[in-house]
């Protein structure tokens, strides 16, 4: 069956270059961008628990982001050469300006942020509750943060956010000296993203100004029916399954056929019984939606093969726990559990060449963790990156949900897939 997978997404690869290949390095080179989306998560967390926007790590922050830089480039490296991933796609060029950026933004609060010694850590008004400028300021970094998540930096109306900001600053009253020193800061961060943004705009967008790359991801699937029927019958249930599952997902979360005259089956015998396999191009959503469209079709018995082209995968956790000595072995547990999950699942590359080979002979010596951070708040919490193969992402996703022991209130949760 595998031989029939690696044929057909050949194929695909040479008929649908533009829109079905990608690059495998792809996938493990938006560790900074992501990381970026999480900085304004945490940001905005931060202020909504009513700490001072001074007493905010900056500075390890700013060292981590440059951290994940480092660890992305590795980790594409073990599919792609240096330079390749350096000149082969904007994804390089984007893992330099993404960390600038955020280093750009963080340095003049580093430097106002030493008035925190003079300062409260907590921006309370004089009853001791969180200030309403606070709440404001939480309120538009989770706004923000949330729009990251399928909107790029340099999209967002950052002129009309900083116009806002001033109205509502305007209008607060008693204003506290961290409310005025946050706003000069958060008004100056905006002011610089807007002018910033403009080269990428141009970049990236049409004459219309519509974003140029689509939110959507190419991946190869298999539908397996049992019997004997003909290919038309087989690739007819294929149809009424995908309908079945698509029926109750709103249509950001939908995988839709993305060519009909590329459904291919192959039939076979198996243990005295026949059975047919469909195999179809599917456009899957990017983004938080895709986790989601892999549990519907996996629960459909529609499985992944390949996505982009690509049998690998970086998928990342987030793991928790109650008390902070336990957040060590947890790691390690889930490093055990997604190590058996790859092991199960691993392949040879679709690619013949010795290069390729011996990538993939240096793959199976090691470990399918990539690395790992933590926001520098929380001492109970880190983020860890995997590379999981595409084959039955959904049984090892759902392995690694179950990893921590509810009982000793831990959580394993799949943060993001990165299939773009």
């Amino acid at each position: 069956m595998g031989k029939h997978t690696k044929e057909q997404n050949n194929q695909l690869k040479l008929v649908e270059k533009e829109h079905y290949s990608r690059w495998e390095h792809q996938s493990y080179m938006t560790g900074p961008e992501w990381r970026n989306v999480e900085m304004a998560e945490e940001y905005a967390d931060f202020l909504r628990e009513g700490n001072s926007i001074l007493t905010f790590p900056y500075f390890a922050q700013i060292r981590d982001i440059w951290r994940v830089r480092r660890e992305s480039f590795n980790a594409a490296n073990r599919y792609n050469g240096r330079w390749n991933i350096m000149t082969a796609t904007d994804y390089y060029l984007m893992d330099i300006i993404v960390p600038v950026f955020s280093t750009l933004e963080y340095f003049p609060k580093i430097i106002v942020s030493l008035l925190r010694f003079f300062t409260n850590e907590k921006n309370v008004d004089a009853q001791g509750n969180i200030t309403d400028f606070q709440h404001y300021l939480a309120s538009y970094f989770t706004r923000y943060a949330a729009k990251l998540h399928t909107l790029p930096f340099y999209d967002h109306p950052y002129d009309e956010e900083r116009k806002n900001l001033k109205a509502f600053y305007n209008s607060c009253q008693n204003k506290t000296f961290i409310d005025r020193i946050s706003y000069f800061l958060v008004s100056f961060d905006l002011f610089i993203r807007k002018w910033i943004s403009k080269p990428f705009q141009s970049y990236s967008t049409d004459e219309e100004g519509v974003n140029i790359n689509p939110a959507t991801t190419d991946i190869l699937v298999k539908y397996r029916v049992q019997g004997a029927p003909t290919e038309a019958e087989a690739k007819q249930k294929f149809h009424d399954e995908l309908d079945f599952a698509n029926a109750f997902e709103s249509e950001e979360k939908r995988a839709v056929i993305a060519d009909e005259r590329q459904i291919t089956t192959k039939h076979f015998e198996k243990n005295g019984a026949s059975y047919t396999e469909v195999y179809a191009r599917l456009h899957a959503p990017r983004y938080m939606a895709f986790q989601d469209t892999v549990d519907t079709l996996a629960e459909h018995d529609i499985h992944l093969r390949r996505s982009g082209s690509n049998q690998n995968v970086q998928v990342k956790v987030v793991i928790e726990t109650q008390d902070v000595n336990d957040l060590a072995p947890l790691q390690e547990k889930l490093k055990r559990t997604v190590d058996w999950q790859v092991e199960r699942n691993l392949q040879q590359p679709d690619d013949d060449s010795a290069d390729a080979l011996e990538k993939f002979e240096a793959r199976k010596k090691s470990s399918s963790y990539l690395y790992s951070y933590t926001d520098r708040i929380h001492a109970n919490r880190k983020v860890c990156l995997f590379d999981v193969p595409v084959k039955n992402l959904h049984e090892t996703i759902d392995a690694i949900r179950k990893c921590g022991d509810k009982t000793k209130h831990e959580s394993t949760t799949i943060k993001f897939i990165h299939n773009f």
